[in-house]
């Protein structure tokens, strides 16, 4: 396996000024050597992760020492031979200088990135860059990359990490604070996950066993990559003092959730601490699953999640989202007036037959008993009704009829109106969600 050199000798020295000035050639990605803080060992981790899943060399060159002078992009051009000589044929390079930044690429990374751009990418690094933190700059450029290249792979051909990019950024977000960065106040500082690699069940309550939370994370990942669309379930115990709709959208902000430039999909946040759910939607989710559809699915999911069935409320929760996004895309969404009718099961429907056929039975024994009465006691009838007159006392001389008046009486059927549609908010990422929840 190819190793790139990483200049990282003066780190230490330049982490204690006032004012960080990195050296010529630092160089952030697959190196020989573990760098002496934990948050260099977190790269070193997300650089050999994207190498060894996808043979791709994500690098994070960094000149600051260039000012007004080189741009990004001369800089990169200065070193181009010596880097790319050393790294895969397929990598990305992200190159930062005092003046700007500048992001080039090859190989199979063309097929994630050159259609949709890498502004992201600029976009993320931009406030750990301004703020002299380049540590996390390259934690942060490297977990988006990763997280793009899962994305964009079809066909589970996918070898996932040992950790989840989440608790990696989560990990190094940790570390720099203890090397005296500034820690983001909105990241979530999540559990140590376990070995095994689940990106769409973060079952941190534990509510799952290991082969359900196998079969539910190969479900969860089938319907997100056929639908182009994030389905996601986080379970915990702790909040982190967040309400549960701040905590389902920064889980899904702040973890790099959602396909597309509108990071499309959704997230099922389970608070077992106030046995509370809230499902919160972004990009096309917002269209997809209106305010209406989200109470209906909430709705069939309680009914699982009320007797604590997680296995059959999490699976309810996938088959509902893949309907709702299908229709949305052939069609109007489900939304007010037009719901999908919900499915009883066996038992629902066997307990409907019982109690309809008991309250016939009754109704039934009580009409007849009645009519019964009504025979025993009747008089015995004539033959006919000439029987019942005097002969001689009726006798008519003329017949007509007159017609007097009619009365109408008219009344408004008041309906309830609803627009349908999702509400909205902006969560602390910027990003904009819809959502909603209920108690279980």
């Amino acid at each position: 396996m190819k190793k790139i050199v990483v200049f990282l000798t003066t780190l230490a020295l330049l982490l204690a000024m006032a004012m960080p000035v990195f050296a010529t050639e630092t160089w952030y990605g697959r190196y020989g050597e573990v760098g002496d803080t934990e948050a260099l060992q977190t790269v070193s981790t997300l650089a050999n992760s994207i190498y060894d899943a996808y043979g791709v060399d994500a690098v994070y060159l960094l000149n600051n020492d260039a000012v007004g002078t080189d741009s990004a992009q001369q800089y990169f051009e200065s070193v181009a031979e010596e880097l790319l000589d050393q790294i895969s044929d397929d990598y990305i390079v992200y190159t930062c200088t005092a003046n700007d930044a500048y992001i080039v690429w090859d190989g199979s990374v063309d097929e994630v990135y050159g259609t949709t751009g890498v502004q992201s990418l600029f976009e993320a690094c931009e406030e750990y860059e301004n703020a002299g933190q380049f540590d996390m700059a390259a934690i942060t450029f490297l977990s988006n990359v990763l997280t793009d290249l899962n994305a964009h792979t079809m066909g589970g051909s996918y070898e996932a990490p040992d950790q989840t990019v989440a608790a990696l950024t989560a990990e190094a977000t940790t570390a720099a604070a203890a090397d005296g960065a500034t820690e983001n106040s909105n990241a979530l500082t999540t559990p140590e996950p376990s070995s095994e690699y689940f990106r769409h069940i973060v079952d941190y309550a534990g509510l799952l066993d290991a082969a359900d939370a196998e079969n539910l994370e190969e479900k969860l990942r089938e319907i997100s990559e056929r639908q182009q669309f994030d389905v996601v379930i986080v379970t915990t115990d702790d909040l982190q003092g967040k309400s549960a709709e701040a905590y389902a959208d920064d889980y899904y902000d702040y973890n790099g959730y959602g396909y597309g430039a509108n990071h499309d999909g959704c997230l099922l946040l389970f608070d077992m601490s106030n046995r509370y759910m809230h499902l919160s939607t972004t990009g096309f989710g917002e269209k997809a699953l209106t305010d209406a559809g989200i109470d209906y699915i909430n709705d069939e999911i309680y009914t699982y999640a009320r007797k604590d069935n997680w296995k059959g409320a999490f699976n309810s929760y996938a088959d509902n989202v893949d309907k709702f996004v299908t229709q949305a895309k052939e069609g109007t969404p489900y939304d007010v007036g037009n719901l999908p009718r919900a499915k009883k099961t066996a038992g629902q429907i066997i307990k409907g037959i019982a109690i309809s056929l008991l309250i016939g039975l009754v109704v039934g024994f009580i009409i007849m008993k009645k009519i019964k009465g009504d025979y025993e006691k009747a008089v015995r009838s004539k033959a006919s009704a000439s029987d019942y007159l005097v002969n001689g006392s009726l006798q008519l001389t003329g017949a007509y009829e007159n017609f007097m008046y009619n009365n109408v009486t008219q009344r408004r059927i008041e309906t309830e109106s609803s627009s349908g549609g999702s509400s909205t908010h902006t969560g602390s990422s910027g990003t904009s969600h819809g959502g909603g929840g209920r108690s279980f």
